[in-house]
């Protein structure tokens, strides 16, 4: 086997195995809110390895039309890079955030300021 199957295959196992332990998170209590943000958290860092799969097999043609109004925040130069440099990481920061709010939620002890920020 070479590098490039290796890498394929573990961020496709990866990516399927946290769409799923995502979704089984938010069915197993959906009204949790440490649920959802650690399913958030997972579907959130799903996109890195997405990503890590889009820079191994980038699609034949990349037309970004629609995206350089949608994203306009964006460096001019991104769309000219390549078929994976669109995500920049972007799927992946939200992922911090969730993470916080959850360990947030999780912590023992009475309701202090800190939850509410």
């Amino acid at each position: 086997m070479t590098l490039y199957q290796i890498t394929f295959g573990v961020n496709f196992i990866a990516l399927l195995a946290s769409l799923w332990l995502g979704l089984y998170l938010v069915t197993r209590n959906p009204r949790a809110p440490t649920a959802w943000l650690t399913a958030l958290t997972l579907w959130s860092l799903g996109g890195l390895f997405m990503n890590i799969l889009l820079a191994l097999n980038p699609p034949p043609t990349f037309q970004p039309s629609g995206l350089r109004f949608l994203f306009p925040f964006w460096p001019s130069g991104t769309f000219e890079q390549g078929a994976n440099a669109w995500l920049q990481g972007w799927s992946v920061a939200p992922s911090i955030a969730y993470w916080h709010h959850a360990t947030m939620l999780m912590r023992p002890g009475k309701m202090n300021w800190v939850r509410f920020i």
